[in-house]
């Protein structure tokens, strides 16, 4: 149940509360007897069923707060030891009328925690497909290299690691000019995260470049 829900349902069970209330001491005041006794009896009835739901609420009440604050704690906590991963391919500048040179070829965790099992989705253009390997273990503050290769309708062969083809796929526009990239991995406490990027290409400077766009949580 959400916040929201949980604050819903508080605010209708004092609206119950008060009409409870509301409607005994309505019949408390009809009664034709006069007789002390029974008006004594049916406030101290009104009482009581006024402090019970009061008290019921209350409850509710410090279980949504204990539940926020809960709540708030375990982000914290998390917020320390959560992997922040960063993909990043890129190209160094040239020289005008040289070719485009890929030089990096990594993943950054900049997250407070260690990432474990760090797998990238498969980038896939026009009958090619760049398949990353996974990586075990990237600590806080750590860059790993990435080992990866290119299958051409199916197929690799020994240039299928080689940066130069890759940046020939791009400039032919094998592969999409903007082009989404997911990392995920899990972190410490078992929670799995997702970081997407995306790599774009300008045809104009012929040069590479990724960009962060978000995190997630799994």
């Amino acid at each position: 149940m959400s916040d929201r829900q949980y604050y819903g349902v508080s605010i209708g069970i004092i609206a119950i509360s008060l009409l409870v209330v509301v409607a005994v001491c309505g019949y408390s005041q009809s009664l034709t007897d006069d007789t002390v006794i029974q008006r004594f009896s049916a406030l101290a009835t009104a009482v009581a069923a006024a402090g019970g739901f009061f008290a019921f609420v209350t409850l509710v009440f410090y279980t949504i707060e204990t539940r926020l604050l809960r709540k708030a704690t375990e982000e914290q906590l998390e917020g320390g030891i959560r992997p922040v991963l960063l993909f990043d391919v890129s190209s160094e500048g040239r020289q005008l009328g040289a070719a485009m040179n890929l030089t990096t070829f990594q993943i950054k965790n900049i997250g407070a925690g260690p990432a474990f099992d760090v797998k990238v989705a498969p980038l896939v253009g026009d009958g090619v497909k760049l398949d990353v390997d996974e990586i075990s273990l990237i600590e806080s503050r750590e860059v790993k290299s990435m080992e990866w290769s290119i299958a051409q309708s199916g197929k690799r062969s020994g240039m299928s690691s080689r940066p130069a083809l890759l940046a020939h796929l791009i400039t032919e526009a094998k592969f999409p000019a903007k082009m989404p990239v997911t990392v995920e991995c899990k972190g410490l406490s078992g929670k799995r995260y997702r970081t997407h990027h995306e790599l774009r290409y300008d045809p104009l400077e012929r040069r590479v470049w990724t960009d962060f766009v978000r995190l997630e949580k799994g």
